[in-house]
């Protein structure tokens, strides 16, 4: 009996992890509107940025709550990540391979044509490195016809913070305080003296992102943001929180909303960079309040299990399916709900029994 009141604790903490369901969809469904062209390409940029955030907040939250207590476990954490990235991937990667063939596209033959493209296709590192490739080639299609998902680069470079993961994230907040400051220090200069490839490069992202050093700062904001949530929520009742919850809502959704359009052409790249980096911010601030008050809400836990397989989908779908003569405002809404019901059919055969399987042997 013990045993069993024992499994079904872990079970709902473990369920728990997938809370911050709602902002994971909301910024999945900003990079989805980025590529169907409803909103300006860097809201997309802008949005991974900011799933950056909540990756650093959940790895040091599963490290040290998960795994840190055990023994050997950084090998359990890093195999545990593997299955969790690269299944979902290939199951995907199949299935637009298999689109293709059926749609007699070969573009995608493309990417075995050279051992890089093809290493990065299979292992997903690497492909951040790809991208910056367009950069001196004017924004060809060169990078996106050697890609089977072109935006996996973002996942590539979350695999390498995951390598460095238990070294970094056991470290002092002092440590973690500084080094955050450095990089973020460094990814402002860098984009101080290269405002306009950044936002008005054909491409949109520029240098955005994409070299992890720089990037680094982003993930350890998260994980500061764990450790303001350990120190003064985590004991405090939730539902005593819970009103906090929709005002947290209602404040994001405008800021998005405000976020969206200010990146508009019309306004000045130093302003856009900077509404960029505020938006990025009152998300780190807010995901401590939003998991605290979340992390018991069925509904919102399901949306948190969906985002990564309508991340992986939702490109193919934009690019090959569904085009409308009457523009991209009528077909956004059906892009939407395409991708939400390829990701709910992934999340049931795929991400569902992996999740049992990883949790059952790698806890």
């Amino acid at each position: 009996m013990s045993s069993n009141l024992a499994g079904c604790t872990k079970a709902r903490e473990l369920a728990e992890v997938n809370s911050l369901g709602f902002l994971r969809l909301l910024l999945a469904s900003i990079v989805l509107t980025s590529h169907s062209q409803v909103t300006p390409v860097y809201t997309g940029v802008i949005a991974v940025e900011c799933f950056f955030v909540i990756s650093g907040f959940y790895m040091q939250l599963i490290i040290r709550e998960r795994y840190e207590a055990h023994a050997d476990w950084q090998r359990k954490f890093w195999l545990s990540r593997c299955l969790r990235i690269f299944i979902p991937y290939w199951v995907v990667c199949i299935a637009i391979i298999g689109f293709s063939l059926h749609r007699h596209d070969t573009d995608f033959l493309s990417a075995f044509s050279n051992p890089l493209s093809f290493l990065s296709n299979v292992f997903i590192l690497g492909t951040e490195h790809i991208k910056l490739w367009r950069l001196s080639d004017g924004c060809t299609s060169y990078y996106a016809t050697r890609m089977f998902i072109p935006q996996i680069w973002s996942v590539g470079i979350e695999l390498i913070f995951y390598m460095m993961a238990p070294f970094l994230l056991t470290r002092s907040t002092a440590f973690l305080l500084v080094l955050t400051l450095l990089s973020l220090t460094g990814k402002a200069i860098l984009l101080h003296d290269y405002y306009d490839p950044a936002f008005n490069f054909e491409c949109g992202d520029g240098l955005l992102n994409g070299i992890f050093p720089l990037e680094i700062g982003i993930f350890t904001c998260g994980a500061l943001g764990y450790r303001f949530y350990h120190t003064y929520l985590k004991d405090k009742d939730y539902l005593a929180i819970r009103p906090m919850y929709k005002r947290l809502l209602v404040t994001l959704l405008l800021a998005t909303l405000v976020f969206a359009i200010g990146l508009s052409d019309k306004f000045p790249s130093l302003f856009r960079i900077t509404l960029a980096y505020v938006y990025v911010t009152i998300i780190a601030v807010c995901v401590p309040f939003l998991f605290h008050a979340s992390r018991k809400m069925r509904l919102d836990r399901l949306m948190g299990e969906l985002s990564y397989s309508f991340y992986l989908c939702h490109l193919y779908i934009v690019q090959h399916f569904f085009s409308s003569p009457h523009g991209r405002y009528i077909t956004f809404p059906v892009y939407e709900a395409v991708t939400l019901a390829c990701a709910l059919v992934i999340h049931i055969i795929v991400e569902k029994p992996l999740d049992a399987l990883r949790h059952r042997y790698l806890r």
